[in-house]
């Protein structure tokens, strides 16, 4: 009883990957096939696989349910990558596929398996990766990046100026054009948060020379967050100290 109900499992798992990846694969790829994508209220067309996994949805329950997973795979591609997603999914169809053949395999098996290829296959790929030195280099990976030669040659010739070790945001434009500015440092939209932090009343500023930063995406709520780091720093004679946060309180 228990094998029929893990076949059974597995088959809808199996049914729920292939509608989904044989959706989006089509999109793989330069040739930028597009899917359409109807709502209730509207459609669009899109030829990026984590953006067609956000929307699809399926009638059947179950099927919805692993899909949410499935659409995990793209969606956590995106954000580690920024691109590959398609090639993400197509992927996991071809392992959910030799799974099916593989019947008489525990998963623990299969899955240190796995484990153990993708230790290969990333120690392969990092001694055949080839730095990139010149724009034009640039420009091909930033062309597969964005179907676009004038974008494409926007964004590599904005990181050939900043270097791997910039950043770029992207923001709204007034205009129909895309351009990019660049600036020297850092620029955030908050600044202090007490005005017993200002340094210079007349101007009401904050300004502090040659400070030590500490960045943390946590929310300090409490003195003894911060309170470990701050008497380090005063051991040392050091009183000039930024904190970039998530919030203060």
């Amino acid at each position: 009883m228990t094998n029929v109900i893990q076949k059974e499992t597995f088959d809808i798992i199996r049914t729920a990957v292939n509608k989904t990846v044989d959706l989006i694969k089509p999109t793989y790829g330069p040739a930028s096939n597009k899917v359409i994508i109807a709502k209730v209220t509207h459609g669009f067309v899109v030829d990026d696989g984590v953006q067609i996994a956000r929307d699809l949805e399926f009638d059947d329950p179950n099927e919805n349910a692993v899909l949410k997973v499935v659409r995990e795979t793209a969606i956590r591609t995106n954000d580690r990558v920024g691109d590959g997603t398609t090639g993400a999914l197509i992927m996991l169809q071809a392992i959910i596929e030799e799974r099916a053949k593989q019947t008489g395999r525990s998963p623990r098996e299969i899955e240190q398996e796995l484990k153990k290829g993708f230790e290969e296959v990333k120690a392969k790929l990092t001694a055949s990766a080839k730095p990139i030195r010149t724009k034009e280099e640039l420009i091909k990976v930033a062309r597969i990046a964005f179907d676009d030669m004038k974008i494409a040659e926007i964004i590599a010739d904005t990181w050939f100026k900043i270097g791997k070790d910039g950043m770029i945001t992207v923001d709204c434009s007034g205009t129909m054009e895309t351009v990019a500015d660049m600036s020297d440092g850092i620029k955030i939209d908050r600044g202090y948060i007490s005005p017993y932090m200002v340094t210079n009343p007349s101007r009401m500023e904050s300004v502090i020379e040659k400070p030590h930063i500490l960045l943390t995406d946590y929310r300090l709520t409490e003195v003894n967050d911060i309170l470990p780091a701050m008497n380090l720093l005063a051991e040392k004679q050091i009183f000039n100290l930024i904190v970039i946060c998530d919030n203060m309180e």
